[in-house]
This record gives structure tokens, C-alpha cells and sequence, in this order.
């Protein structure tokens, strides 16, 4: 955690010294961070991609009016069509700069992470038993799996 207080440091540093502006210094930042990048995938893809690049945004103190465009930066192939798409038919023509990041990830999990999918992980998660497997695998399959049932784990 201290390195990565240094190296935003050293970063917002270095970009406030080049006279750029404030979104490069953002994209810099944000690169920097080494954000995934996402072409698509399935639903434990998506989700995993998303809380990444949550962390390095909250990490890096992102301005909420940057977010939008930071992630939709890491979007390759398939995933920067679907987005392009989005930002035409969905949110009218308006740039990825002008969509909240609450509004980003609606449509990203509407997307990615539909209903049917998140009942799917939730109907594996109640029929997950440990079988053959260690109990380190179990656990692995219970925490992922869990993301998705946490309404049916009752809190210690």
C-alpha cells in the first residue's frame, strides 16, 4: 500500500510538472495502476474486471466525473463496440465523460452480469459441496460463488 502511495505521488507529480491537463494526468495515472484490460467474458470475468478497476479508481482518488471514461479506456474488441454502441442507443449520443459511473455500471452488468446469469451463481452456490476437491478449492468456490448469494449467507 505505501509503494502505491508513492508511485501516485511520483505520478500526480510528474504530470503536474508536464503542464498537461487534468484528464491526461488521469490517463496517466490511471495506466500507470496497470488497469485490466476487457474484451468480454462471461460473468465472473466481468465482475472480477469491474472491482479491479474500481480499487485503482478509488485508489487513485479518481474525480467521479473522470471514471466513466477511464474504464471504458481499458475496453478492447468486443467490449469497446458494446460500449460505443452504448453510448449511441442508450445514453443518446452523449460521450463517456457525460455518463455516471453508477449508470456505466448498470448497463455493464445488464450486459455482462444479467438476472439469469446471477441466478445461475446463486443456484451453483446452494448446490456447492466440497465432493472430492480440498478444502482449499471448496473455499475458493465457496468465496467466489458467495458474491453472488450474499443474501442467503446470514451475517456472524
Amino acid at each position: 500500500m505505501v509503494a502505491m502511495t508513492q508511485m501516485i505521488k511520483n505520478t500526480q507529480t510528474q504530470a503536474e510538472g508536464s503542464g498537461s491537463t487534468a484528464m491526461d494526468k488521469n490517463l496517466k495515472l490511471f495506466q500507470d495502476m496497470k488497469p485490466p484490460s476487457f474484451v468480454g467474458g462471461g460473468v465472473i470475468e466481468a465482475e472480477d474486471w469491474l472491482m479491479k478497476v474500481e480499487k485503482i479508481l478509488e485508489g487513485m482518488l479518481c474525480p467521479h466525473d473522470r471514471r466513466v471514461t477511464l474504464a471504458a479506456y481499458a475496453f478492447n474488441g468486443e467490449a469497446e463496440r458494446w460500449w460505443r454502441s452504448q453510448l449511441e442507443e442508450t445514453f443518446g449520443g452523449r460521450s463517456s465523460s457525460q455518463v455516471t459511473w453508477d449508470e456505466f455500471v448498470k448497463v455493464f452488468r445488464d450486459w455482462y452480469v444479467p438476472m439469469n446469469a446471477m441466478r445461475s451463481m446463486q443456484d451453483k452456490f446452494m448446490r456447492l459441496v466440497q465432493g472430492d476437491r480440498t478444502i482449499k478449492q471448496y473455499e475458493a468456490d465457496f468465496t467466489m460463488l458467495s458474491r453472488y448469494a450474499s443474501h442467503l449467507i446470514p451475517n456472524a
